[in-house]
């Protein structure tokens, strides 16, 4: 397939290979409420149960989880046992932990049922992406088939990957893998199965440029993408039948939907040299506020 190919990728029928995924449904709906707490949102999952997004305040307040019911009616939110940025949260559908990022490269790992219902119950976690890419941040997280990918913020983007199992209230890492030079500035990530073949999303947002979501193969390899109209495109999942949602930090107070069959644009070098030379200009800021 060519750089810039306008072909399909997968049809408008479309279904997850993982039959453990047929919980992952979700429609479109509001989340102002959030931006009414003066939260600013950043993270989404989709649960057995529900829609999750997570949220940090604007004065340092504990971050929060807002979870709505699948038909957008807002339930309730849970406030977290601290106030890190939360760029990613995800939902492990096998042993029904909720990843959620933290500050300093960290991953917090709570038990889904007892968040839910309004409860903290953490698990013992070390991961830490700083272990493996020096004062790196966790910028975004995904959960599938028990591995747990974590991506940075960069001109360049990084992901590293680890094997998990649960022991008791301990998650162990039994293997990890770093991947280099993925897209920059990236903001959500989800992975997912379809016709025996892996795939990675990735989206892309930074400042007043237009948010892009790229598709690349199970070698990490470059697809497609699409670019959006809109900006500040966060966390991003997908749904049993191919709908790829995503929650916006820029004033949009919906959440997007696409289905994966549109994504089919060729490579834009423009855009991806303004994201990098952004991301590259924030590393730098946040630099120079840690020799402070």
């Amino acid at each position: 397939m060519g750089l810039f190919s306008k072909n399909k990728i997968f049809d408008n029928i479309f279904k997850l290979d993982d039959d453990e995924l047929l919980f992952k449904n979700c429609i479109t709906f509001s989340y102002k409420n959030i931006y009414d707490d003066n939260y600013i949102v950043q993270g989404f999952t989709i649960s057995k149960d529900f829609c999750l997004i997570s949220a940090y305040s604007k004065f340092k307040s504990n971050s929060r989880v807002y979870i709505y019911e699948k038909n957008g009616i807002f339930k309730n939110y849970v406030e977290l046992d601290n106030n890190s940025h939360v760029g990613g949260i995800t939902f492990d559908y096998l042993n029904n932990i909720l990843y959620i990022t933290g500050s300093l490269g960290r991953i917090y790992a709570y038990d889904y049922y007892e968040l839910i219902s309004g409860n903290i119950s953490n698990y013992d976690c070390s991961i830490n992406i700083r272990d493996f890419i020096d004062n790196a941040s966790a910028a975004t997280v995904y959960f599938y088939d028990n591995k747990l990918y974590v991506c940075t913020f960069d001109n360049i983007g990084k992901m590293v990957i680890y094997d998990l199992e649960v022991r008791k209230n301990k998650i162990v890492i039994t293997n990890s893998e770093i991947i280099d030079n993925l897209p920059s500035a990236i903001q959500g990530v989800c992975v997912y199965k379809n016709k025996d073949e892996i795939y990675y999303l990735f989206s892309q947002s930074y400042g007043k440029i237009k948010s892009v979501i790229k598709l690349y193969d199970s070698n990490f390899r470059f697809i497609s993408q699409k670019k959006l109209k809109c900006i500040g495109l966060e966390g991003i999942d997908i749904d049993y039948s191919g709908n790829v949602f995503g929650v916006f930090e820029n004033g949009i107070d919906k959440i997007g939907k696409i289905h994966i069959s549109t994504i089919r644009s060729g490579l834009s070098n423009f855009s991806d040299q303004k994201f990098s030379l952004g991301a590259s200009n924030f590393r730098n800021r946040v630099k120079k506020d840690i020799e402070k």
